[in-house]
C-alpha cells in the first residue's frame, strides 16, 4: 500500500468514526485525529466481539505504541490518551488523574516497556502528596469538551511524540 493509500484509508476511517457523533464536535475530534495522522499514527479499527467497529486506535509503528482510541458511543466521542510526556497537564486532566488514583490505578506494573526509569503521570495534590500512575496505558478522557481544549490536546500529542521519537 502506498502511502497516499494509507492516508486515504485513514482519512475514511477518520470520517466514519466521527459520523456518529454530534456535529458540533465533529470538527474538534476530526483535527485531533488528523493530527495524530500528521505525527504518524495510523488509525486502525478495534475488534469488539471479533467484529470491527467504528472505534479506532492510532499507533505509530516506528515508536510500537498506540497514542489514542476514539469510541464513538451514544452520539458522543470518547477518547483515551497517553500523555505522561506532559508534565503540567490542564486542569481538566488533573481532575481525571485524581479519579484514576481512587481506582488504584496507580504505579508501575513492571510491564518492562520502559527502558531505565519509568514514565508515566505524577500528580501533586494541594497538600503535597504525590502520586505516580504508570504512562503504558491510555487514560480515559470521558466528558472532554474537544472544541475547548483542542489546542492542549494538540500540545501533548506532540509532546508524547517527541518524548517516543527521541527513544525510537
Amino acid at each position: 500500500m502506498t502511502q497516499a493509500e494509507k492516508l486515504e484509508n485513514a482519512k475514511k476511517l477518520i470520517e466514519s468514526c466521527v459520523a456518529k457523533i454530534n456535529p458540533e464536535e465533529r470538527e474538534a475530534y476530526r483535527a485531533i485525529a488528523q493530527y495524530a495522522v500528521e505525527l504518524g499514527y495510523m488509525p486502525k479499527q478495534v475488534l469488539r466481539s471479533g467484529k470491527k467497529s467504528d472505534d479506532l486506535d492510532f499507533k505509530k509503528n516506528k515508536v510500537k505504541r498506540k497514542l489514542m482510541q476514539l469510541r464513538a458511543t451514544d452520539g458522543n466521542l470518547k477518547i483515551k490518551m497517553v500523555f505522561c510526556a506532559t508534565p503540567d497537564c490542564f486542569e481538566y486532566l488533573q481532575a481525571e488523574t485524581e479519579f484514576y488514583e481512587g481506582k488504584n490505578f496507580f504505579g508501575c506494573g513492571g510491564c518492562g516497556r520502559c527502558k531505565g526509569e519509568p514514565q508515566g503521570y505524577t500528580h501533586t495534590y494541594p497538600d503535597g502528596k504525590t502520586v505516580f500512575r504508570c504512562g503504558a496505558e491510555l487514560v480515559h478522557m470521558w466528558d472532554l469538551d474537544a472544541v475547548k481544549h483542542l489546542d492542549e490536546i494538540k500540545t501533548m500529542m506532540k509532546t508524547q511524540d517527541e518524548l517516543w521519537m527521541a527513544k525510537a
